[in-house]
């Protein structure tokens, strides 16, 4: 499975008719790093999300996020971020995806809390359609995500009793389907943006001496200084064996105090990077808050081109990010995978997401220039509010002690 867009609506913190896109929408070449799934239909392998402090980038991968968990069969009311959804909204969410049987879907749902009191699964499915149409009657890029009713396959209300109401009526479709058709794998790593710890785990039933071998070349790229990194179950307790090229060897129980050992950028590109090779084996979609936090420009380019190269990323995999640096913009060779986000607090609309491509035509302009001198607007902190604050400041420090 392949997700293709979303569309949002009737969230509190978001503006109506959201919509994120990961198809290009732009002039596809022979020579492009986009991922072939169809006629009209590439993916962009990369999708940047790019704003200033709280623009609202985080909230938009929380999104993203639930949206991967609803495909993923997940009930409503063991959601992550169930907290985006608010009592009294009505909580629209059309979220198209492509299997490898040729077909194209949209899954519409509607989203609401109950109104009774003491419901112990107070989030749920008020209406749900499901459409399905064969590729091939995809003839132009404006046709993909048009469904007609012909196409409904499905609607709530005659799936029967057997589905919970919190419970997507896709869970029907896996039960008619082979599995593999309805897989999306996917990382979320939101979690540990201001925590950087290497996450990783031997599985519950390892015996004593069962052990994970980190990779040596990537632990040679990240910290040449570090000769091997083993991670074991010794009495019971997993055990990290780090061994250093300079003969020194450290023992340690806690993933926390590997940092005293290992730098900031090692523990994140470990992480990072074993994460992503899981994600290019999947085809799956990699979610990663900050990418700039704990890297420096190289790490994130490289890291970027193992999604963009077709030998390193032959299934498709899909890399969602976002970052304050306008700079990562001019690594990109294309408008359509770079999305601004921005809350509009002046008019109340909420959070807003613009494609670069709606904005800005030419792909021969510098993106962190445009970007940096708000020619497009919403991208740079407000220098009026600045100008108050150094008022501020100076009446601060000039005042006796």
């Amino acid at each position: 499975m392949k997700l293709l867009r979303i569309e949002a609506s009737g969230f509190e913190l978001f503006e109506n008719n959201l919509t994120i896109n990961f198809l290009a929408k732009q002039r596809v070449t022979d020579d492009s790093s986009l991922y072939h799934l169809f006629q009209k239909g590439d993916l962009n392998p990369i999708n940047a999300l790019i704003g200033i402090n709280a623009s609202g980038k985080t909230s938009t991968l929380k999104l993203i996020c639930t949206v991967l968990e609803i495909l993923n069969f997940t009930p409503l009311n063991y959601l992550k971020y169930k907290d985006l959804f608010k009592e009294g909204h009505n909580h629209k969410l059309c979220i198209y995806f492509y299997t490898e049987d040729g077909m194209l879907h949209k899954l519409e749902s509607e989203i609401v809390f109950s109104d009774e009191s003491g419901v112990e699964s107070p989030l749920y499915f008020s209406e749900e359609y499901l459409y399905s149409k064969k590729v091939t009657s995809v003839k132009s890029k404006s046709q993909v995500f048009e469904f007609t009713n012909s196409s409904l396959v499905t609607e709530r209300k005659n799936v029967g009793l057997l589905l919970t109401d919190d419970t997507s009526i896709l869970y029907k479709l896996k039960k008619e389907v082979d599995n593999d058709l309805l897989s999306l794998n996917y990382i979320n790593s939101i979690h540990f943006t201001n925590i950087n710890v290497l996450n990783f785990k031997l599985p519950d039933s390892s015996d004593n001496g069962s052990k994970f071998v980190f990779p040596v070349n990537l632990i040679h790229f990240l910290d040449p200084s570090v000769e091997s990194l083993e991670l074991r179950k010794i009495n019971k307790l997993e055990t990290y064996l780090l061994k250093f090229k300079n003969g020194q060897e450290f023992s340690v129980n806690s993933p926390m105090d590997l940092g005293n050992y290992l730098s900031s950028g090692s523990i994140k590109g470990l992480y990072i990077y074993l994460s992503a090779m899981q994600i290019l084996k999947s085809g799956g979609i990699l979610i990663l808050d900050e990418i700039e936090n704990h890297f420096n420009q190289e790490l994130v380019k490289t890291l970027l081109s193992l999604f963009e190269r077709k030998r390193t990323n032959p299934n498709g995999a899909v890399i969602v990010f976002t970052t304050h640096y306008a700079e990562l913009l001019d690594l990109f060779d294309r408008n359509d995978c770079i999305n601004l986000v921005r809350h509009n607090y002046q008019n109340n609309t909420g959070i807003s997401i613009r494609n670069l491509s709606d904005l800005l035509e030419r792909n021969d302009l510098k993106r962190s220039d445009v970007y940096k001198s708000d020619y497009i607007g919403g991208t740079s902190p407000s220098y009026s509010s600045y100008k108050l604050f150094e008022k501020d400041l100076l009446a601060f420090v000039s005042n006796d002690r």
